[in-house]
């Protein structure tokens, strides 16, 4: 984490991005693998995903291909345009980062907290038809049933991406 290694090597270390690698098979539409090749099909399937940070030299740090202008990564979910990432990047600045992992921090420590006091509320998230339970190894065992009028769904609302990072701050910095 690199809230415990904020200092590489004499420098300050920045987050680059928050992603995640989905292990799987990629299965190929054969029109698109007609389109760009196989090779490449398969590489789109298996691009990360996240948030990566806004800065240029970050990305292209990340993957080399971003250098050449005007490419996406098939790596990261990334691409630059003009030495800015393009329309399509889900990016934040580093002082943006900073606050994501304060806010992530501060809610580790209160469930942590919650949880070592005693409290283990069951409250899966619903958002739409998807619910946690769906992928749950626990659902045999964590005694969750929707039919009970004491268990409810926890409601996820989307939010735009402005609003929910004004809502960290004002949770982080008051």
């Amino acid at each position: 984490m690199v809230r415990r290694s904020s200092v590489s090597r004499g420098r300050e270390a920045v987050p680059a991005g928050m992603l995640i690698y989905r292990i799987s098979d990629p299965v190929v539409d054969p029109e698109e693998a007609a389109k760009a090749g196989p090779e490449k099909a398969a590489e789109r399937k298996l691009r990360m995903d996240g948030l990566v940070n806004a800065d240029a030299e970050i990305l292209t740090h990340m993957d080399r291909s971003l250098r050449e202008e005007g490419t996406r990564s098939s790596v990261i979910p990334a691409g630059l345009k003009k030495g800015a990432p393009d329309g399509y990047t889900p990016a934040v600045s580093t002082e943006d980062f900073a606050v994501i992992r304060a806010y992530a921090g501060k809610r580790i420590a209160a469930d942590l907290a919650a949880i070592q006091s005693g409290s283990a509320r069951i409250l899966p998230v619903r958002e739409g038809e998807f619910t946690a339970c769906s992928y749950c190894p626990y659902r045999a065992v964590c005694g969750f049933d929707r039919r009970l009028p004491e268990y409810n769904y926890r409601k996820i609302r989307p939010k735009k991406d402005d609003a929910a990072l004004e809502g960290m701050k004002h949770e982080v910095f008051g």
